[in-house]
Formats: C-alpha cells, structure tokens, sequence
C-alpha cells in the first residue's frame, strides 16, 4: 500500500521530504521514507534541523538530497559533507529568528555550498509570504551581503526546485522577474517588506 501511494504522489510531485530530529523522523525511519519515495522516481529531499548526532546532514550526503533544509545545527563536518556531495542548503530566517538559533550561512558560503533562502511558511509556526522580507532577515540575521542573499533567493531557489531555465537574467532563460520598489538592491537591507512593482512570468506580464 506505501509503494502504490508513493506511486500516486509521484504522478503530482516530484519529491518528498521528511523531517530528521528529535519528535519526528530518526535516522534509519528517514532513510526509508526517501529511498522508498526515490524508487518511484521522488526527489529525496531533508528537514535536517537538529545537532549532527541525528545525522540527518550525514543522511542527506549518502542518500544525494535535492536539499538540506533548517540546518540550525550545523557542524564544520556536516558543512564539509554538503560542499563534498553537492548538497544545497535552505536555510529559513523566519524560523530561525523564532527558535534563536541560527545556521552558519557565512560559513556555509565560503565553504562552496549552494544556499537557497525560504520563508517555511506553514500554519501556526512561521507566518512570513514574502520574499523580500526572507531577504532582508537573512541580511540582518545571517551577516550575509544583500548581493548573497540575492543569488540564495533566485539562483539558489532554482538550484533547488531543479529549474536551470531560471533564476538569473540571462539569455536562454525563463524571463520570470519581479521589479521591486527600491532605487538598488541596497534598499533590501533596510526596507522590510519591499513591494513588487510589476512581475513578469516567463515574459508576460502578470496582472
């Protein structure tokens, strides 16, 4: 019955997730979850929020995760095992914020891994839609530069959904842009919350 439901999903989704750390997945329940969804053609993909000794990092690394997501507790070895096997990291300012404890993103960056911002919105934990707040967070929270912030929110967001058509401004790629209300990309650093002006889908312009 778990196969033929795997199947099911895997005709709508592309991949599943599952969550390593204490009250949710252990290791070995984690690996199951993703292998059994990667023979049904799923993308594995991690919540790798607690120390290295759930060894959800570790997990990510033998397994090849499209993603490492939360990683609050990050070590210089599980850093080192993503840069090692290509794991991207997303990383979440919102629920960061809220649970005090921050992932080592500078640390992460100067190491060569691929880091992607997201909001984790989800009911009754983490409230936060908009992407220019994500920003501006990761700038003030993480120490990153707005220009790395940038990259992590639309060149690391396509790394991650596995969408190489988009994500920069480049010939060849998926027109999908957002004009922002802000004279540069300073005005993420300080302006919260910063409004779109017009946005584009694939170079139609989106009322």
């Amino acid at each position: 019955m778990t196969v033929r439901l795997l199947t099911n999903i895997g005709r709508l989704w592309t991949g599943n997730d599952v969550y390593c750390d204490d009250g949710h997945f252990t290791t070995d329940e984690a690996r199951w979850v993703l292998a059994s969804g990667r023979n049904v053609g799923l993308l594995p993909r991690i919540h790798a929020g607690s120390d290295k000794r759930r060894g959800a990092v570790q997990l990510a690394a033998e397994l090849g995760c499209a993603s490492a997501d939360l990683l609050h507790n990050t070590s210089d070895e599980d850093i080192a095992l993503l840069a090692r096997y290509g794991v991207p990291a997303v990383v979440c300012p919102g629920t960061a914020l809220q649970q005090g404890n921050l992932p080592p993103v500078r640390r992460m960056l100067a190491q060569g891994v691929t880091v992607a911002l997201g909001s984790d919105h989800n009911p009754g934990y983490c409230g936060i839609t908009s992407m220019s707040l994500v920003i501006s967070l990761a700038v003030a929270a993480f120490g990153i530069s707005v220009g790395d912030a940038l990259r992590a929110a639309t060149l690391g967001g396509a790394t991650v959904l596995g969408a190489p058509d988009r994500g920069v401004l480049a010939p060849g790629r998926l027109a999908d842009i957002v004009q922002w209300d802000a004279d540069h990309e300073g005005a993420f650093a300080w302006g919260f919350g910063l409004k779109p002006r017009r946005v584009w889908r694939g170079g139609t312009p989106v009322q």
